[in-house]
């Protein structure tokens, strides 16, 4: 075993901790083909509008999925993951099969990725994101009054953010979101400093510390539901259990849950359909009927 640099893990040991892709294995391209077709028939089967711009930033644009029925409708905002670095908006236009059978807009954040932006950078541009969809709610069929956020992986991490963000310095509503989700969010980015995709992510120790959503203080008092896949591995499952205690009585009203069966790249599947796991959560979340 190599020298320690994190919770007792060595380089080695750490590194396969969080190579979530290395854990998926051979299912991996099954995963994002079935991420593809379910993203392709949904924008071919729905009204949508894609590329709109929140920032000045060309990755500064969001994707909306209009619901059945008639406005204002509740609004789910929906951030990707990808380690900061990779995947983008389209690959997630699924998520709004979840969503908009319910009557419930949906709405797809891209933005500017590693190394063209800093996790500090990601995390302001998606507090524009939120932002623009909250100024311009009306106008694309929402209601300003009903926010609701998801995130998977790093989006997770994105969403803690958007949690620990004082809206009513910004100008807008202390209650702007009224709840969220992270699913298997990496939201500790300490160990993430000492392993591999530190790589590409630059973080210095600083950096890791002020992006750290247990150490911040969150802002936001909503329902905040927390789920990671029994299948992901010691510390992602900690990151999730390490979240949940240090925001517990602190404003948001905590919900854990691990999924059992699934893996880092399965979990967020149960957001396709109106009948996944998780899309039912959020529905429930959001007050929505059965």
């Amino acid at each position: 075993m190599g020298q320690a640099v994190y919770r007792g893990y060595d380089r080695e040991v750490l590194d396969r901790e969080y190579n979530l892709r290395a854990k998926a294995g051979d299912r991996l391209p099954g995963y994002f083909g079935d991420y593809a077709t379910r993203s392709i028939l949904v924008r071919a089967g729905r009204p949508h509008r894609l590329n709109l711009s929140y920032g000045p930033g060309g990755a500064n644009t969001l994707d909306v999925f209009p619901p059945d029925g008639t406005g204002p409708a509740p609004i789910h905002v929906f951030i990707h993951g990808g380690y900061w670095k990779s995947l983008d908006a389209k690959d997630f236009s699924f998520v709004a099969g979840a969503f908009a059978p319910k009557g419930v807009l949906t709405v797809v954040v891209d933005y500017t990725l590693v190394p063209h932006a800093t996790i500090a950078e990601q995390a302001e541009e998606c507090r524009w994101a939120l932002e623009w969809v909250w100024r311009n709610a009306r106008e694309i069929g929402g209601d300003p009054g009903r926010i609701h956020l998801s995130g998977h992986s790093a989006g997770a991490h994105l969403v803690s953010m958007l949690l620990a963000t004082d809206w009513a310095a910004r100008g807008l509503p202390a209650d702007l979101v009224r709840s969220a989700m992270g699913i298997s969010g990496v939201y500790d980015l300490e160990p993430i400093r000492h392993a591999f995709v530190n790589d590409d992510l630059r973080l210095t120790a600083g950096d890791a510390e002020a992006l750290s959503a247990p150490g911040l203080a969150p802002c936001v008092a909503c329902p905040f539901h927390i789920s990671v896949g029994a299948e992901e591995g010691a510390e992602m499952l900690r990151q999730s259990a390490d979240l949940a205690k240090a925001w517990q009585g602190r404003g948001p009203d905590i919900r854990s849950e691990v999924l059992d069966g699934h893996d880092h790249f399965s979990i967020v599947l149960e957001l396709s359909t109106p009948e996944g796991r998780l899309a039912r959560t959020a529905h429930a979340l959001m007050g929505l009927g059965g």
